[in-house]
């Protein structure tokens, strides 16, 4: 397995695990120490909606994903992919909740296993083409804008960056949603990347 590696100079270095990284074969060196970032072994799921047509009315809610009785989710990254025939601009926002999302007109979106030998995803990840009725309001995550075109464009909303902690939900009713700040025409794709872990 090919790893990266981190120099350290006469350091006595601890072993600890942060935002999916493991940092093995901590050396206490007398000039040089080597700390090895491996690949994360923690169950991880990429769900990608097909393209869709989302509700075209400024606010409405146009993607979701809520957690698990079962397991913690951490939501590493979301990003956009747009179909328009206009030639402005569309701007989203990514909304944390605290209590289920209702109504609406829904369709699940299949996770796909990174790891063929992963359980099956518990956490629900819906796009809509009705908008549904958002959950109570946790806080603004993040918003981004997007020019309009005819080619599809692809755009990350949301990145964890290494060693932070990743958008994590607990519990059935915590979720995060995606919403057009603007009135939104044409189709869109919605793509995202996370892990599940009893803890």
């Amino acid at each position: 397995m090919n790893a990266k590696k981190i120099i350290y100079s006469s350091l006595s270095l601890v072993v600890f695990a942060a935002a999916g990284l493991s940092i093995m074969q901590p050396v206490n060196a007398s000039a040089f120490g080597t700390v090895q970032l491996s690949p994360s072994f923690t169950q991880t799921y990429i769900a990608t909606s097909t393209f869709y047509t989302p509700p075209s009315s400024a606010g409405n809610i146009f993607w979701s994903h809520y957690g698990s009785s079962s397991k913690v989710v951490r939501i590493l990254n979301i990003s956009i992919s747009r179909v328009a025939s206009g030639s402005g601009a569309d701007q989203y926002a990514l909304t944390k909740r605290s209590s289920a999302i209702s109504g609406g007109s829904g369709a699940s979106i299949s996770s796909v296993p990174v790891d063929s030998a992963n359980a099956a995803a518990t956490g629900v990840v819906t796009q809509y083409t009705a908008a549904p009725t958002a959950g109570a309001n946790v806080g603004l995550i993040g918003s981004n804008v997007t020019a309009q075109t005819a080619v599809a464009a692809n755009q990350s909303l949301y990145q964890c960056g290494n060693l932070e902690q990743a958008l994590t939900l607990r519990g059935t009713s915590q979720g995060v949603d995606l919403a057009g700040v603007t009135a939104l025409t044409g189709t869109i794709q919605v793509t995202e990347k996370y892990q599940e872990s009893t803890n």
